[in-house]
């Protein structure tokens, strides 16, 4: 759980987040799938010393957190609701593996798919983070979101008879940003059209309108985490 202050200054918000790593999945636009029910893991069945199989490896952008921002309502101006809890948390489902296969398949799978896989929660911002909304003042609402690039695939475990069958979950870099609840915007950050589904209402646009905000995501290495 975590609370969230966002004050408007000049056109400006700040966002700052006090969180706990918890270790429950998210549900929303970009969420991982629900779980199916789990096989038990044999005694003595190790990921690091058996034989491990992968296939239908993908990664795609998922939120991890979001807040809906309005800055024409309340006594200040504005109010904040949070839509969608984080943070990403790695997971694996088919199996009732212990913990320690988390870190055994995502070192096992980064391996496998050449890329650098987290064995963590995704890291929640901490300190205060100002984004610019644009000149447009006609958009009152705002989606703060919290996002990770995820990668998962299927996987087999040769330690057993049938061997097990699983998937896992995990993710590589994270990124945070603001998304304005107006139109998309021709190559946008992929994150902000996952945000937008939180939006209560997207207004037409404009018949003449100046260069419309778009979503200012920071850096992903600005919160990548071990």
């Amino acid at each position: 759980m975590h609370d969230a202050v966002a004050v408007i200054e000049r056109g400006f918000v700040l966002f700052a987040v006090v969180a706990a790593l918890a270790s429950a999945g998210c549900a929303g636009p970009g969420a991982a799938p629900a779980a199916v029910p789990s096989r038990a893991v044999p005694p003595g069945c190790d990921p690091t010393a058996a034989e491990v199989n992968w296939a239908d490896f993908r990664q795609e952008p998922r939120l991890s957190r979001a807040s809906r921002l309005r800055t024409d309502v309340g006594e200040d101006g504005m109010a904040v609701e949070e839509v969608l809890k984080g943070p990403f948390t790695p997971r694996i489902t088919g199996v009732a593996a212990p913990v320690d296969w988390i870190p055994a398949l995502a070192e096992s799978l980064s391996a496998e798919a050449g890329v650098d896989l987290r064995s963590g929660p995704a890291p929640l911002p901490e300190n205060g983070d100002s984004f610019d909304f644009g000149g447009d003042a006609s958009i009152k609402e705002f989606i703060l979101y919290d996002g990770v690039r995820s990668a998962s695939a299927t996987f087999t475990v040769v330690c057993d008879d049938p061997p097990l069958q699983g998937a896992f979950t995990s993710w590589t870099t994270a990124s945070s940003g603001v998304a304005a609840c107006s139109p998309p915007q021709p190559g946008e950050d992929p994150f902000a059209a996952l945000a937008r589904a939180y939006c209560t209402a997207i207004p037409a646009p404009a018949a003449s309108s100046d260069v419309p905000p778009v979503a200012i995501p920071f850096g992903e290495d600005d919160f990548v985490g071990e």
